[in-house]
């Protein structure tokens, strides 16, 4: 969308115009979701996330002040939204279903503990980037985990490349020490060495 075509846009919505407000929403809402489901992994998160966006973004139009891209500001909106879910999904605690795993067939005892491992494993990792920092955590999961580029991760936190550069490395320092004291010795030295 040309700058031209973003103001009228803008002041159709300022107007309360209802062809400009489904206009907006139309042109914003598979990228804002695409955006939400990235950072939450989650389909029915991500669609609330975005739907919220969408509305915040809608009631906070008469405080854009062009600065950047209307898209750019969008996609900044959703990423705070999507932040606020995250902090909310993290105080409530999580529940496996133990009835779902009962029907598992494991061929040896020995294949059934490995899978069991795994899993806590996958749970003490998990568990370690929650007690990051938010912008830490969050910068772990979409550089390391969904490999968003530094470049767009910039564009989303309006942080600049360097700056998200060196929260990452102190982000994955933080994040080692955390797993060295919750993962055993062994899987320690196989991250260290790939082996």
């Amino acid at each position: 969308m040309n700058p031209t075509d973003e103001q009228h846009l803008i002041a159709g919505i300022l107007r309360k115009e209802p062809i400009s407000v489904e206009r907006f929403v139309l042109s914003h809402q598979d990228a804002v979701f695409a955006q939400s489901y990235r950072i939450l992994g989650n389909k029915e998160d991500a669609q609330e996330a975005a739907q919220d966006a969408l509305m915040k973004a809608l009631k906070q139009m008469p405080v854009f002040e062009g600065r950047c891209k209307l898209n750019t500001w969008v996609y900044r909106i959703t990423y705070t939204t999507c932040l606020d879910m995250l902090k909310k999904r993290r105080r409530k605690p999580k529940e496996d279903d133990i009835d779902g795993h009962q029907e598992a067939s494991w061929s040896t005892l020995e294949a059934g503990l490995s899978i069991l491992e795994e899993k806590e494993q996958r749970g003490l990792i998990e568990t370690s980037i929650t007690q990051l920092e938010e912008t830490d955590a969050l910068l772990i999961e979409l550089y390391h985990l969904q490999e968003y580029p530094i470049a767009e991760l910039s564009e989303i936190t309006g942080m600049t490349e360097g700056a998200i550069k060196v929260r990452l490395f102190r982000a994955r320092k933080k994040l080692a020490l955390n797993l060295e004291r919750v993962l055993p010795k062994e899987t320690i030295e196989i991250l260290r060495h790939g082996s």
